[in-house]
């Protein structure tokens, strides 16, 4: 299915008019709106202009494995479902969210994502509602020239606690270019806990887009990692919001890439309020051709005196041609904050590589064991030792790829 109006119409049937007309409203804005260009900022250093929306068909981006709740989870009002039965039968809490999301799409791939998104995560923690073990979904993408648009809306009641990993997966590699175009609406009521983890390990062949938008409310905690290894091409923008005092956002995200993958990262840490506290860390290791860019804003209004934010980007050349930048920015209006940003680009110490092999390790398994080092202070907070396993493998054989 071509990516048309007739499309957005196709997708509408059986859906409320309200959300017809939302589609219909992203998709004019989506013709109206050109391709971004490095004039931007945000986009300086991805250069997007051989980019064809009709080189791609519609896929599906439905999850191919979703966890089956408990019945005591369920008796306790938990959903975990895909969106379009969220919206069948719990319209009343999923219809605020898609229109809040309306108020967010800005650029060209996110009101294309508005006007196309099919399938998706709807996740519902009642107040006071604690999960004990972390949900794990994944979405795959198979079809060849396809792209999908995946959706996850997360929204976390009063004092209920909750770990959600969001894993992306190629099911197979394929000669021909795939599309990925994703958008994360996370919400984290007063007192709760949001504990999210982005998994993306798509095929060579992708190009990646994404953007998160994350509301943290009065007292609430949110600590987010992101880990992306696959797609050729991967532009996010992560952008966090901290709504009420004492609320805390803990940022995280390691990217390793290879060969010519080109990751592009803009964050921004905005606290609207005072008495708000975030921290970030960006981790990039680089071999081959590979880049990473990123950009980071921390934004402090005057209203939101006596605000605590850090950010921090670091990156491992592993290669004499791979490339890293890094451009942290401070917005800050407020007199009363403590404010701090670092940035950091080097080679492999010689003498921890003298060290380890000195200890028996051949060059090959010194080098895996410092990149792994570089990279545990954010794995290890990842709540599945499956999962960090598999990442330790993965790393390694990007690491052992000629």
């Amino acid at each position: 299915m071509k990516l048309t109006f007739d499309t957005v119409q196709k997708l509408s049937r059986g859906e409320p008019s309200w959300l017809f007309n939302q589609r219909k409203d992203a998709w004019n804005v989506f013709e109206k709106t050109p391709l971004p260009t490095i004039k931007e900022e945000e986009w300086k250093y991805t250069d997007i202009r051989g980019f064809s929306f009709s080189d791609f068909e519609l896929g599906s981006s439905d999850p191919s494995s979703v966890p089956a709740l408990s019945s005591e989870l369920k008796n306790k009002g938990v959903i975990l479902c895909d969106l379009k039965t969220a919206l069948k039968e719990h319209s009343s809490l999923v219809m605020p969210l898609l229109q809040e999301t309306k108020k967010e799409a800005h650029s060209k791939f996110e009101s294309l994502h508005q006007a196309l998104w099919h399938g998706g995560i709807f996740l519902y923690v009642p107040k006071g509602v604690v999960i004990p073990e972390p949900l794990h979904v994944v979405t795959r993408l198979i079809a060849p020239n396809s792209v999908i648009f995946p959706f996850t809306l997360i929204l976390v009641e009063e004092q209920a606690k909750v770990s959600f990993i969001d894993e992306m997966i190629s099911g197979s590699d394929h000669p021909s270019k795939q599309f990925s175009n994703g958008f994360r609406y996370l919400w984290v009521k007063e007192s709760a806990d949001l504990h999210y983890v982005n998994i993306q390990s798509w095929g060579p062949q992708v190009s990646h887009f994404e953007t998160q938008l994350a509301h943290i409310e009065k007292n609430a905690k949110f600590q987010n990692i992101h880990v992306g290894l696959g797609s050729e091409l991967t532009k996010a923008n992560v952008h966090t919001i901290l709504r009420g005092g004492g609320a805390e956002a803990n940022l995280l995200g390691v990217f390793f890439g290879n060969k010519k993958q080109h990751f592009d990262i803009f964050t921004t840490q905005e606290h609207r309020v005072g008495e708000t506290q975030s921290d970030l860390l960006f981790k990039s290791a680089l071999k081959d051709f590979a880049q990473s860019n990123y950009q980071g804003i921390i934004r402090i209004p005057e209203s939101a005196q006596r605000s605590d934010a850090y950010q921090a980007n670091k990156n491992l050349l592993l290669s004499p041609n791979a490339k890293a930048r890094s451009i942290p920015k401070l917005e800050i209006i407020a007199d009363d904050v403590r404010c701090t940003h670092s940035a950091t680009m080097g080679t492999i110490d010689e003498n921890e590589l003298f060290y380890l092999q000195s200890r028996g390790l051949n060059p090959e398994d010194a080098q895996k064991t410092i990149v792994e080092g570089f990279f545990e202070q954010v794995v290890t907070r990842i709540p599945s030792e499956e999962i960090r396993e598999r990442l330790h493998r993965n790393v390694a054989e990007k690491l052992e790829e000629k």
